[in-house]
């Protein structure tokens, strides 16, 4: 019995696009803390694998640890990037100053 949600993209592909849904979504909520963001997704992803290794019928593998860290950062990157061109065009925008 399955208790979550299934794609037919696979288990690989859910796990990357969770994680980078996360990375995401706390990169859009806080982009000027873009660093402290990875780190805890990064963090959260070792964590969650360790747990696995803890966890009878569970497993943790490094295929699925490096899978969770890079869509984690993959969705901060976007965000940054995101953010940043944003900032860039609302000072491109901006009326020059005349005093």
């Amino acid at each position: 019995m399955v208790l979550r949600p299934e794609t037919t993209a696979g288990p690989t592909f859910e796990r990357l696009a969770a994680f980078a849904v996360c990375g995401f979504l706390f990169a859009a909520a806080y982009p000027r803390r873009l660093w402290l963001i990875a780190l805890m997704v990064v963090a959260a992803a070792i964590v969650l694998e360790s747990l696995q290794l803890i966890i009878p019928g569970r497993h943790g593998h490094l295929f699925d640890l490096f899978t969770k860290i890079g869509g984690g950062l993959l969705g901060v990157l976007l965000a940054g990037t995101l953010t940043g061109m944003q900032r860039l065009y609302k000072a491109v925008r901006q009326a020059p100053y005349r005093g």
